[in-house]
């Protein structure tokens, strides 16, 4: 896993735009040194949570050790939903996605996924990456504790490691990337909280099944491939109700014909 406390010095021509401190109607937002402190605190957590892992493998995201080029994205915003999460893909499309829901809970348990990314998604990405010279001080860094999100993309190749962190980015191509790996946990995120709901919540399944159709509907998730495990389980699990039941199997179609989903 790659923690997002990397900062590369800025080219000369290169800006990002981060948020600045300000106030609303007397709430005040955390200063650069709270957000820093809180941050660092989500890494900490990161390690206790995953720290067995990391002793047996410093880069556990993807299994082949960087045989093959690989692309990872981490993004961590202390009060988010994940918190904390990773996407990597490399070249041949094994994948790996792992998240913690919740910063301020140290018993809060990963959730890691490891799928097969399709190609049209992985060729995006590798394209995207290399308009950016895969990172290698194309676009410029930003202080990472200047907001309240923190961003990383890396391009690792065996003895290779090329890193940009970031708050927020004016780059079109940064901006595009950072876009395409936020949809992918929207989707996986999809199946941590479908596999959290027990079978005899019906209405807890069907109001997630419903927004997860909406949303396709609406174009905004991918690699939904990565989901048929769980869409399968639903779909033949007797103690769901069987309007679940149904609804799970009709995304499940939509999976195996359109795992991407693109506009």
């Amino acid at each position: 896993m790659f923690f997002p406390l990397l900062v590369r010095e800025r080219p000369v021509g290169q800006s990002f735009h981060v948020l600045k401190h300000f106030s609303i109607s007397g709430w005040e937002m955390p200063s650069r040194l709270q957000i820093f402190r809180r941050n660092v605190l989500l890494m900490i957590l990161v390690v206790i949570c995953w720290g067995p892992s990391f002793a047996q493998d410093p880069n556990p995201q993807v299994n082949n050790r960087n045989q093959f080029p690989t692309i990872t994205y981490t993004r961590s915003r202390y009060d988010a939903a994940p918190a904390y999460y990773s996407v990597a893909v490399d070249s041949t499309g094994n994948a790996t996605y792992e998240s913690i829901s919740n910063s301020d809970r140290q018993t809060d348990l990963p959730y890691l996924l490891e799928f097969t990314a399709s190609i049209a998604t992985r060729t995006k990405i590798f394209q995207i990456a290399r308009d950016l010279n895969f990172f290698r001080g194309s676009v410029g860094d930003e202080d990472a504790d200047s907001g309240l999100v923190t961003n990383t993309l890396t391009f690792s190749q065996a003895q290779t490691r090329n890193q940009i962190t970031y708050s927020t980015s004016s780059d079109p191509l940064v901006q595009s990337l950072t876009g395409l790996f936020e949809e992918i946990s929207t989707t996986l995120e999809f199946g941590r909280r479908l596999s959290a709901v027990p079978p005899g919540d019906s209405a807890g399944m069907e109001a997630e099944l419903e927004r997860m159709r909406q949303m396709l509907r609406d174009t905004r998730l991918i690699e939904l491939q990565a989901l048929s495990p769980v869409l399968q389980q639903i779909a033949s699990n007797r103690q769901i109700s069987e309007s679940c039941r149904q609804l799970g199997q009709a995304i499940l179609e939509i999976a195996k014909v359109s795992p991407t989903n693109y506009p």
